[in-house]
């Protein structure tokens, strides 16, 4: 599969048979701030599994409604990225330790050859912000 952007081609790994929704194919639990300010979200990935290509809240974003700002730090295995860069696909690979930053103009998918576990802090809260631009396959 490739996603096609107004400078670029870039073949995106499969989605896993596993599922093909942003979360259905990991485990994830989720804790809101009791004052509504922020989000944790701690995710298991299977092998071979990844999130749909999403932004973080930037086409949803005006006066009212803003995107959110993240930290993902990988807690156990490895996790890889594919994030859109001034029209190019970047890929990236995470041991543990690392950490990743999103802001709400990041646009990418984050995923596991071999499984991992992260730990994502969101403020103000991604949950109903990110859209997912990527169709089902």
């Amino acid at each position: 599969m490739a996603l096609e952007t107004a400078t670029t081609s870039i073949l995106i790994p499969p989605l896993p048979e596993s599922g093909e929704t942003y979360a259905s194919n990991v485990r994830a639990v989720l804790s809101v701030d009791a004052d509504g300010k922020g989000e944790d979200v701690s995710i298991g990935w299977p092998e071979r599994s990844r999130s749909k290509i999403h932004d973080h809240g930037k086409r949803k974003r005006n006066e009212e409604y803003q995107g959110s700002h993240g930290v993902t730090t990988v807690l156990w295995g490895k996790l890889y990225e594919w994030r859109l860069v001034d029209g190019e696909w970047i890929y990236r690979e995470f041991s543990v330790g690392a950490i990743l930053t999103e802001d709400p103009d990041t646009v990418h998918c984050v995923g596991s050859h071999t499984g991992a576990i992260t730990h994502h802090r969101y403020e103000p809260p991604l949950t109903n912000r990110l859209t997912v631009l990527e169709e089902n396959t």
